[in-house]
């Protein structure tokens, strides 16, 4: 048997087989809710992105959606509602409305008939509302605390340093040895180690001593802290004891030290005048624990305290401001105000201003509003733009601009 190969040769192009992988949705930033965490300003509008992942890529937009806006008092805000959108394997809506109160705002979106509900949440803030400029101070002078008469003399406390220096107009007016200094009104209170001066501003190229004297205090007092009431009376706070000296003549008259009540605190309390006769008084009592009382001197036995859990974030004769992870609340005796802060807000504590200091709430791209307690609810209010917010007490509002810091009245 005879075999025959045969050989065929085929010329020509093979057919082409698609082995490319399947297409991929980009998300990108499709889930994430805009304004991204930024406060917004009441009376404006903006449009809040609020999205759904979907089965399907890319995803079918055969969906209904549902919208509501609610304001801080759970009233519902007038909107309008675009979409449905596909955006990467996201179906996205857009809700347009304008606050027109400061607080936390509520947006639900429903993407019927199977992708389930997203809630976002809008914190508006209102615009600061300031008096007059009272004074200001160059960048480079750099103060641990600071205070404005209402003459316009800067007070410092020098950071890393005893010294507090006098500044009006961008000018040094003078500098003294001091650890501490208080104010109130036009009266300032220099406290050294064991000895007390009173200066006024009255305007001029230097503040005047009045009475024109120093006035040592007894040893035991060195390395109190001084904390003024009024224009004639100023406390000296030391190992758990008040010192009362009140101003009479060319002297200090100086009252039997009262000693507040033991057991309170772990550690330093902070000391807070409310009157001659009353202190209040703030110091951690326990871990993550805060103890706020207010001290009739005349009668300590009467006391009066309450614990709040929370980092202290500020602290002044009314009641205490608390942090606890995103929510801040102001706490008394009696009340609290709360406001919890979306995702990406932060609480920080400011500079000391006078005898108290004070928070600020900053939002995710980094600017601060100071908070204040109207009718029971903290209100976030917005420095003017060009200023970043420092610090802020009862009487005085501390800025950061370009050329330095200057301070107003609220």
């Amino acid at each position: 048997m005879r075999w025959c190969l045969l050989l065929f040769v085929v010329t020509g192009c093979l057919p082409t087989i698609d082995v490319s992988p399947p297409p991929v949705c980009d998300v990108g930033d499709a889930g994430i809710s805009t304004p991204g965490g930024a406060a917004v300003s009441i009376d404006r509008p903006v449009t809040v992105i609020t999205s759904r992942r979907a089965p399907t890529c890319p995803p079918t937009l055969d969906v209904s959606l549902q919208a509501t806006v609610t304001d801080p008092a759970a009233l519902d805000v007038p909107f309008t509602l675009a979409g449905p959108f596909a955006r990467g394997q996201f179906v996205s809506a857009e809700v347009t409305f304008t606050p027109t109160r400061p607080g936390l705002h509520r947006v639900e979106v429903t993407f019927d008939p199977s992708l389930g509900r997203a809630t976002n949440e809008v914190l508006a803030v209102e615009p600061m509302r300031l008096g007059a400029r009272v004074g200001a101070v160059d960048s480079t002078v750099r103060c641990q605390s600071e205070d404005v008469t209402p003459r316009g003399a800067w007070l410092c406390l020098e950071s890393g340093t005893s010294q507090v220096s006098v500044w009006r107009s961008g000018m040094q007016l003078q500098s003294f040895a001091a650890v501490g200094f208080a104010r109130v009104d036009d009266v300032v209170w220099l406290f050294g180690r064991g000895s007390l001066e009173r200066f006024v501003d009255r305007g001029g190229d230097v503040l005047v001593r009045e009475p024109d004297a120093l006035l040592k205090l007894d040893v035991d007092l060195a390395k109190g802290d001084v904390v003024a009431i009024d224009r004639d009376a100023v406390l000296v706070v030391n190992d758990g004891a008040v010192h009362l000296h009140t101003r009479v003549g060319q002297g200090l008259e100086r009252a039997p030290p009262v000693q507040l009540p033991r057991g309170l605190c772990l550690g330093a309390s902070r000391v807070m005048p409310v009157s001659r006769a009353e202190v209040a008084l703030s110091c951690g009592s326990r871990p993550d624990w805060l103890r706020f009382c207010r001290v009739p001197l005349d009668a300590t036995a009467m006391t009066r305290c309450r614990e709040m859990p929370g980092r202290l974030a500020g602290a002044s004769i009314d009641g205490l401001w608390l942090a606890n992870g995103q929510t801040l609340t102001f706490a008394n005796l009696d009340a609290d105000a709360s406001l919890t802060l979306p995702a990406g807000w932060s609480i920080s504590s400011t500079r000391r201003l006078a005898q108290t200091f004070s928070p600020l709430v900053v939002d995710a791209p980094g600017r601060a509003f100071l908070p204040r307690v109207s009718a029971s609810t903290i209100v976030l209010s917005a420095p003017p733009e060009g200023l970043t917010l420092l610090s802020f007490g009862d009487q005085r509002v501390l800025f950061e601009g370009l050329d330095g810091r200057l301070a107003t009245t609220p």
